[in-house]
């Protein structure tokens, strides 16, 4: 997890709430097309929160899809249609999403749901903790 350019209040927010949820939803999709969701660019408000490690997929669609995190062929997942599938602990900056179905899917079936997941362990969250003294070091040298 990096966080270029944010101050250690930010920082520590993160860490123990989380990032809010960007949703983003699908434009039209011919049969066998696929798009990319950037997230730096196509939704720069959460560049700071990057590497998300939380994707919840609703497919209201009627056609399958696959989605790829990172654009990895060997890192895809099948969606059927009309389900709500959860991804935790996956790290992703981008997704590519492919039509595996044989009809077109229109705009705004599938929404994708994105967050850096707050800190949960109790350990972590002990504030004499080795993994604690750990992250203010880093953020003291401005990792």
């Amino acid at each position: 997890m990096v966080f270029y350019n944010t101050d250690q209040a930010f920082r520590e927010s993160t860490l123990k709430f989380g990032s809010k949820l960007f949703n983003v939803k699908n434009a039209q999709v011919a049969s066998g097309s696929s798009v990319l969701i950037d997230y730096a660019t196509d939704v720069p408000t959460s560049a700071k929160y990057l590497p998300f490690n939380l994707l919840i997929v609703t497919n209201n669609g009627e056609d399958e899809i696959t989605i790829y995190f990172d654009q990895d062929a060997d890192d895809s997942k099948m969606i059927p249609a009309g389900t709500i599938m959860t991804f935790e602990n996956k790290w992703y900056r981008s997704i590519l999403y492919k039509n595996t179905g044989s009809d077109t899917i229109t705009a705004n079936k599938i929404e994708f749901t994105s967050q850096l997941q707050p800190v949960v362990d109790t350990f972590a969250k002990t504030p004499d903790s080795p993994i604690v003294q750990f992250i203010k070091l880093l953020f003291a040298r401005g990792v």
